[in-house]
């Protein structure tokens, strides 16, 4: 099997683009482990500067679910079953969605910048109201009405499944909830890792996840676990206000890149 990642990186990638790589899975690993799952929909964003968008997608999903094995473990029972329950349930409807439009996005029928530009314009909406609700009114936590919460969970499964990028809606959701940071994290892993396994089967199908970037996915195995450990140590620095506020901030930063997607032109 090391013969074959030896291969898979030298063959797909090369020795110098996987030492970049390897630190954006680093990064990974590190919102995965605890500083804002959030954070990770900046993976699939930073990987497309460097490697083609769809190699990019079955490397994160590949990668994810290493450091989802990872992170459950580390974060078990933590989250609001009740809370992830309805996720999960209104979610499953956003990967059956994204899983039906993957073929007329690889075909070319359908462009993904519709989708970018939604996500990004909700994730912006949503910051900029957290901001409000927070800094400028001082409101503090209002819950989400119910056809709010049933939208941006079928929409992150929308996401996830088409972009990677579920974070952006899911973590809004977390945060419209009144979750405190270890449970909403702790949720967050459940959420996504129970997304991931939905996925598969759909990336198999669609031959964006194959054995070569299987053993390319592995290679970064061993970086993506020490990402893990490290954010699940920073998590416990992490106050709660502190923790929501990088939460929006890298929504923003993901929403903002993803707009820079849509309208710069070669």
């Amino acid at each position: 099997m090391l013969d074959s990642v030896v291969q898979s990186v030298t063959t797909t990638v090369g020795g110098q683009l996987w030492y970049i790589l390897a630190v954006i899975f680093l990064f990974t690993g590190m919102t995965k482990g605890g500083i804002g799952n959030g954070l990770s929909s900046l993976t699939i964003i930073f990987l497309t500067l460097f490697i083609d968008p769809v190699l990019a997608i079955g490397l994160t999903l590949i990668v994810f679910m290493i450091c989802d094995t990872i992170s459950i473990t580390a974060w078990w029972k933590k989250w609001d079953w009740h809370i992830c329950k309805f996720a999960l349930l209104w979610g499953f409807f956003g990967v059956v969605i994204g899983g039906l439009l993957l073929t007329p996005i690889q075909l070319g029928w359908l462009s993904t910048d519709v989708l970018k530009a939604g996500l990004a314009l909700l994730g912006l909406y949503l910051a900029l109201q957290w901001v409000k609700d927070t800094y400028i009114k001082n409101t503090g936590h209002k819950t989400l009405s119910l056809n709010s919460q049933r939208i941006l969970c079928v929409v992150s499964g929308v996401a996830s499944t088409t972009l990677n990028a579920g974070g952006v809606s899911l973590i809004a959701f977390l945060i419209g909830m009144g979750l405190k940071s270890t449970v909403m994290h702790a949720s967050s892993v459940l959420i996504f890792s129970l997304y991931n396994i939905m996925k598969l089967p759909v990336y198999i199908g669609g031959n964006i996840v194959t054995i070569d970037r299987l053993y390319l996915g592995f290679s970064f195995a061993p970086i993506a676990i020490i990402g893990v450990v490290i954010g699940k140590i920073l998590h416990a620095y992490i106050p709660n206000h502190t923790f929501n506020l990088i939460a929006y901030v890298g929504v923003s930063i993901s929403s903002i890149k993803l707009l820079t997607d849509v309208f710069t032109f070669p």
